[in-house]
């Protein structure tokens, strides 16, 4: 799903800003009853395998490529969505076969030496068919006896160890290849440690493991590549992308962008508004930010610089909308499903918690949005859009499928089946209408889509999974936390800084579930300890997981939005920060407010809510400069010190927030311009 740009996409990118006919430009004098509604169709949709057999002719080797990944994928989807409904293998029996299926499409769909499966074979290909026989191997070595194997962990034979060492290469392999080489090494870093903790000074003393005891344990046991996070993939997070993948083919990415138009397009800094809630849409089936840039953002992004948003406010607001997807309930990044295993409670009581949080961080885009444009005096999108009755009544029934999720968390199914049944409501919904029926050739290329977007995830839960395997070993985790509570002399705040700044610098090369999972394991323990609440502590941890991707001097996702507004990377990335300044402040208000997340009495989550959402709002102001009119130094410092004050817990604060927006509206009101004003309130209609 985060590949498609292609061909008609980019078609219909050009005809929104200006490049068909059709399409009134600024300047032009097109008016509403003159121009076509925009309407989106995204169009242009990566090439799959089923594709390229349908359409390629002749017989090449790459036909043969496309084969083994068509059966693939349909023998993926096969066997999770059938252990989901009949019920799963035994776990390290289930876990294993999971990975493996993954890993084989890994080295085929990112071969060496070669940009794409379907470039002409090179003799860098023997190395890859070298990898996917020695996953094979390992497969059918785990597959002839699960139990006994793991029985023998304490007394191996050489050949277990050599069956443990290859998968340890293949899935650093296939890591490397996925995501980069500083994930690739960091498990490498790690299984060093292990084997040398003993050697080591200070914080990183620990008991010496042999690297035989180390490899064994990570491949013969659920405590290493087969533990946790590959757990959450097997079990939930594929099922979720699975239901994503239908949903997009089905033509909900079309419907979710056309409607966040049709709500915000005739607002000043509609199409900038629209970014921010199509991206808020669009995240709730996704959870990927990536996903969200290039989707959402080859259609935002060029109608932004159109109405007079600067490149790389636009792409800044793109991104930090996008990576809102990860944050937004019913289906979040898999570090969420993590974090409901590491406290031990449901999915469902996960989501519920982020819910608040997600609605503040979206209000406060929304806002920086709204101000950034009434402060440069950008109007309202002068061109048709589309109807907001023509677009719920040809197309509202793809929410029935997001409905159906909360429902069945609700009524207390687990994750696994609620995503199941999910998959089979968005199957049952698309055959209400000929354009957005999941006919054989949109099915099976939803297949390939849900496991080209869960293969990344597959293979960074088992790079966790070392991860936390040398932990456990090493004890390092124990160690850290304890050096952190000393460095911060037992003082919450610094402690939280501390863990703050961690989770941004492991972000910039690293993805937010490896991110979470590493904060989780070293940093948490040492948060609760200093007496704050688990679910606060591991929410803290999952925001500052992901906040790396849109944080310089390496933010992946701000470069990626980069690119689509053709605006420099490293600006664009500071725009980002600064628009998405509310996630950084969210996660304190978790550990000094727990109201956020639904813990404690009604009242008080009310006004915890309230006064978050005027912060969120008030703090836009202050970034950007504007709140009825100009802002003047001095009112912008008072805003941010009112929206911290709001943020705060306790009723004197929010008093003291209050006052402090009193006067800067009272300053404001009395300099404002009148006919600006009257010109922007002109604009809005």
């Amino acid at each position: 799903m985060a590949e498609t740009r292609k061909g008609a996409l980019s078609r219909r990118a050009a005809a929104m800003h200006g490049g068909q006919e059709g399409h009134d430009r600024p300047g032009s004098g097109a008016t509403d009853a003159q121009a076509a509604p925009v309407e989106v169709r995204i169009e242009g949709h990566r090439e799959t395998a089923f594709d390229y057999l349908i359409e390629t002719p002749g017989l090449r080797p790459q036909h043969l490529l496309a084969l083994v990944l068509a059966v693939l994928t349909i023998a993926i989807w096969a066997f999770h969505l059938f252990s989901t409904y009949v019920g799963q293998a035994e776990a390290y029996t289930h876990r294993s076969t999971h990975l493996m299926l993954f890993l084989v499409v890994a080295f085929i769909m990112r071969p060496l030496g070669r940009s794409d499966w379907r470039d002409p074979l090179v003799p860098a290909t023997l190395i890859d068919l070298a990898l996917i026989g020695a996953t094979l191997f390992v497969f059918f070595y785990i597959r002839q006896d699960a139990a006994a194997l793991q029985l023998r962990v304490l007394f191996t034979r050489p050949m277990d160890t050599a069956v443990a060492i290859t998968t340890i290469v293949l899935v650093i392999e296939a890591t490397r290849r996925l995501i980069g080489w500083i994930l690739a090494v960091i498990p490498i870093l790690f299984m060093a440690h292990t084997v040398f903790a003993e050697s080591m000074p200070g914080l990183l003393s620990g008991p010496g493991t042999s690297w035989r005891q180390m490899v064994d344990t990570l491949f013969l046991t659920t405590d290493g590549i087969f533990g946790l996070p590959i757990q959450v993939s097997a079990s939930f997070v594929v099922i979720f992308v699975f239901f994503g993948a239908l949903l997009f083919r089905s033509g909900a990415g079309d419907f979710f962008i056309n409607m966040a138009l049709a709500l915000t397009g005739r607002y000043i800094g509609g199409p900038a508004k629209a970014s921010v809630v199509s991206s808020a849409m669009f995240g709730t089936l996704s959870g990927s930010a990536a996903a969200n840039v290039v989707i959402t953002g080859s259609f935002t992004i060029p109608l932004m610089k159109r109405l007079g948003y600067k490149p790389h406010f636009a792409a800044g607001v793109e991104s930090v909308s996008s990576l809102g997807g990860i944050l937004m309930p019913p289906v979040m990044g898999a570090g969420a499903f993590i974090l409901a295993l590491f406290i031990g409670v449901s999915y469902w009581d996960v989501a519920k918690a982020a819910t608040i949080p997600a609605v503040i961080y979206f209000v406060s885009v929304f806002a920086m949005v709204h101000f950034e444009a009434a402060r440069t005096g950008l109007t309202a999108y002068t061109g048709a859009l589309p109807s907001i009755r023509q677009t719920l009544f040809t197309r509202g029934y793809l929410l029935i499928p997001l409905g159906a999720i909360i429902f069945f968390l609700a009524q207390g199914y687990t994750a696994a089946m609620a995503g199941f049944w999910s998959v089979v409501t968005v199957f049952a919904v698309s055959l209400l209408r000929g354009d957005t029926r999941l006919n054989p050739r949109k099915l099976l290329n939803a297949f390939e889509d849900g496991v080209a977007t869960a293969l990344t995830i597959v293979v960074a839960c088992a790079c966790a999974g070392i991860v936390i395997g040398c932990i456990t070993l090493s004890g390092l985790g124990a160690s850290f936390s304890s050096a952190i509570i000393k460095a911060s002399g037992g003082v919450l705040l610094i402690a939280l800084l501390l863990t703050a700044l961690a989770g941004i610098v492991l972000g910039l090369g690293v993805t937010p579930t490896i991110v979470y999972i590493t904060l989780a394991v070293l940093v948490v323990p040492a948060l609760i300890e200093l007496g704050v609440e688990p679910f606060a502590a591991h929410f803290f941890a999952f925001y500052y997981g992901i906040l790396g991707n849109i944080t310089p001097p390496v933010a992946i996702v701000a470069f990626a939005a980069a690119g689509v507004a053709n605006a420099p990377p490293m600006r664009t990335a500071v725009s980002a920060t600064a628009t998405g300044l509310a996630a950084f402040i969210l996660p304190f208000m978790f550990v000094y407010g727990p109201e956020l997340l639904l813990i404690g009495e009604w009242e008080a989550i009310a006004l915890a809510t309230l006064t978050g959402l005027v912060a969120a709002v008030i703090l836009a102001a202050a970034i950007r400069g504007y709140l009825i009119t100009h802002a003047a130094y001095w009112e912008r410092a008072v805003l941010f010190i009112a929206a911290i004050a709001l943020l705060a817990p306790g009723f004197d604060t929010d008093l003291a927030g209050l006052a402090l927006i009193g006067v800067v509206i009272l300053s404001q009101w009395r300099k404002r311009d009148p006919g600006k004003t009257a010109t922007s309130a002109e604009g809005a209609q």
